[in-house]
């Protein structure tokens, strides 16, 4: 959801892991990924249950919390470990291309 909502980017070369995609789409548009870890009280690994800093430490909570719904079920979606597919539009948004209502897709 971060990426969402401020950070559209672009897939180049072969997919990678989830995170590690999550982090080139945010260094693609000019941001420092690293400049999220601990940010506020959502950014990097999160916290449950804690009051909204800003509008990035919303994103944040978010993505965590869409991250959460797709876990889990009964094949075990891992949004964080899965591969997706995406590309950016010509007006700098994020257009998932992965098979709708899979895993990859959701995690995108």
């Amino acid at each position: 959801m971060l990426v969402l909502c401020f950070l559209p980017g672009t897939h180049a070369g072969t997919p990678q892991r989830n995170l590690i995609q999550f982090k080139n789409m945010i260094n693609h548009k000019g941001f420092s990924s690293l400049d999220y870890i601990g940010y506020g009280c959502w950014c990097g690994w999160g916290t449950y249950g804690a009051k909204v800093l800003d509008n990035t430490d919303r994103c944040c909570q978010l993505h965590d919390q869409c991250y959460d719904r797709i876990s889990g079920g009964f094949f075990g979606c891992s949004p964080k470990l899965v591969t997706y597919d995406w590309k950016e539009l010509s007006n700098g948004g994020i257009q998932c291309t992965d098979k709708a209502n899979t895993c990859d897709r959701n995690a995108c």
